[in-house]
């Protein structure tokens, strides 16, 4: 029989990686709704209640993808209804 700190450890761990797969899905999907030179200056850092949560590299990247908010909304909603916002904030990105 497994130990309670087992099973929890195993639900946890199968949550994070569930969670890992859509956001990496949710990434593919807004990075391809973007130009490259875009795509290359902001990340998805996550997806809770409805709100995309998106990393810019620059105040003057932030500016130019937020200026096509709406129309990125549109498109991702298309794909992935369940998203209501999107909420951009600036910070390092990785790769």
């Amino acid at each position: 029989m497994d130990s309670i700190k087992d099973v929890i450890k195993s639900v946890i761990g199968n949550i994070a990686q569930k969670n890992s797969i859509f956001t990496n899905n949710i990434e593919e999907i807004f990075k391809g709704i973007l130009k490259a030179n875009e795509a290359r200056h902001c990340c998805v850092s996550g997806f809770k209640d409805g709100n995309l949560m998106v990393i810019v590299d620059s105040s003057t990247w932030l500016y130019e993808i937020k200026k096509q908010q709406y129309i990125i909304l549109k498109k991702l909603k298309e794909k992935l209804p369940d998203i209501k916002s999107i909420k951009f904030k600036i910070g390092s990105i990785n790769g």
